[in-house]
């Protein structure tokens, strides 16, 4: 990945936990990387309705 900014994650409603984020850019590049560092394994899908079903309100929209 390439021509992209890293920034604090502040505001009142984040997009996930940690302290940092990055921001995609109009020239931001992202290419496949070739082996397995990283697992392909790794997304969690939810139904519409678990997401609905929730009574807390979220800070963010991505957990640990």
């Amino acid at each position: 990945m390439t021509n992209f900014e890293v920034a604090g994650n502040t505001g009142s409603y984040r997009t996930v936990v940690h302290e940092f984020k990055l921001n995609f850019l109009m020239r931001t590049k992202v290419q496949r990387a070739g082996g397995s560092a990283i697992s392909q394994n790794g997304l969690s899908f939810s139904k519409c309705s678990e997401i609905k079903s929730v009574k807390e309100e979220a800070v963010h929209l991505v957990g640990k």
